[in-house]
């Protein structure tokens, strides 16, 4: 299987508010936690594709998250809500984390 690098600019799109601490604290208590995420263009993402998600554009930036993903990449609405008005799509992938945390497990400042 390949690995895939999943990038989150948090000045640009952000957890709503608490949803990324519930995350991380299910992450804690079970070992694990489903979301769902961007894959830009790619569509060659196979089930099972180990992932690590960077923070960028804002302080703590680093490697803040990793795991597997759980479905092949699929349409849904934007996540950029300008372009969700105008009824664009995006491709999203789902995504079973193992590790998430507010600060960076690699910092990459």
């Amino acid at each position: 299987m390949a690995t895939f690098l999943f990038a989150w600019n948090p000045t640009k799109w952000d957890w709503k508010e608490g949803e990324l601490t519930k995350q991380i604290l299910r992450v804690a208590k079970t070992g694990s936690a489903n979301d769902s995420w961007s894959c830009g263009n790619r569509k060659d993402l196979p089930v099972g594709s180990r992932f690590f998600l960077i923070r960028l554009g804002q302080e703590p930036k680093g490697i803040v998250g990793s795991g597997q993903t759980t479905s092949e990449p699929a349409l849904g609405p934007h996540w950029e809500p300008a372009l969700r008005r105008q009824g664009k799509e995006a491709l999203y992938v789902d995504l079973k984390f193992d590790f998430l945390s507010k600060e960076p497990l690699v910092d990459c400042s």
